[in-house]
């Protein structure tokens, strides 16, 4: 197997099952650890475990660029989100807003880095505003408003990965590897932070017989799911160009829309979908762009 086929194939698995951990995340609140206390005790272990790859690899020296904590804070506050998105709304509902994120890359880009959208990447706004629009309002409402918290939730977490996104792309120096292991932390913090002050219930008020059931759970989700799902995105995308891992990441999108229509049933009416399905046609456009910019300089 080819380097270029390895790397697809990992990408699309990685993607993928991300898509379906949505499914755990939800077991783990059903079984009495609600809120963000399931997230906070997901991403210790994927800490650990990118902690330790980074001694395997001996890429310790990483974590000392501001750089890789800058990329890390902005994605480990989107999976904070993601994940919250995803326990206080419909699941579909998250998973399309969140994949508005081509839309904030591009805006991103022209705030941070000066970088002017080109004709195809106006056209993909135009396009996701529109999908944005029907998909929020079901043809039922004039302003495209998110309906509760959750819907905030997925539409900040793709602004939050879009950025990260970004700053990947414009800093040439982070580190894969250092990046992942930011993310994990940051993603702790934010959610601990969120259940200290916030959230409902307080740490003392859950059972013990709740966190001895959870718990192993979740540190089973964060070890043996969040982790090396990261790891096979990068790996795979490290050895294919940006579009083509971009287009084959939203393996995702097709695994959580499919696996949560089918379990938890379809909670979106006809205009809702057409909308949802115009988000992912912006996408693909702005894929498709940046692969025929690549061709004209690579020509």
């Amino acid at each position: 197997m080819n380097q270029t086929l390895a790397g697809a194939l990992a990408t699309f698995v990685g993607a993928a099952v991300w898509g379906l951990i949505w499914f755990p995340v939800y077991h783990i609140e059903s079984m009495g650890l609600t809120g963000l206390w399931s997230i906070v005790f997901i991403q210790p272990a994927a800490v650990v475990a990118a902690f330790v790859a980074l001694v395997y690899v001996r890429e310790l020296a990483e974590l000392r660029k501001f750089d890789n904590w800058l990329v890390g804070a902005s994605m480990g506050l989107s999976t904070m989100l993601y994940f919250s998105g995803i326990l206080l709304s419909d699941v579909v509902r998250v998973i399309f807003l969140f994949y508005t994120l081509p839309v904030w890359a591009i805006l991103w880009n022209a705030v941070f880095f000066r970088i002017k959208p080109t004709a195809t990447q106006y056209v993909v706004i135009v396009i996701a505003l529109v999908g944005l629009w029907l998909f929020l309002t079901g043809g039922e409402a004039i302003a495209p408003l998110p309906s509760n918290l959750g819907d905030w939730c997925g539409l900040t977490a793709g602004a939050m990965w879009g950025l990260g996104l970004t700053l990947l792309e414009n800093k040439p120096g982070t580190s894969a590897k250092a990046t992942s292991f930011t993310a994990f932390l940051f993603a702790f913090s934010f959610a601990a932070i969120v259940c200290i002050f916030f959230a409902e219930p307080k740490f003392s008020a859950l059972p013990t017989e709740v966190l001895a059931a959870a718990i192993p759970m979740a540190v089973a989700v964060g070890l043996l799911l969040q982790f090396p799902t990261m790891l096979l995105v990068i790996w795979g995308g490290q050895r294919l160009s940006a579009p083509t891992a971009s287009l084959i990441t939203m393996s995702e999108l097709l695994a959580a829309t499919v696996s949560a229509s089918l379990i938890l049933g379809n909670s979106l009416n006809i205009v809702s979908w057409i909308g949802g399905g115009i988000i992912v046609l912006a996408a693909i456009v702005d894929i498709m762009g940046q692969q025929r910019s690549a061709a004209g300089v690579a020509s």
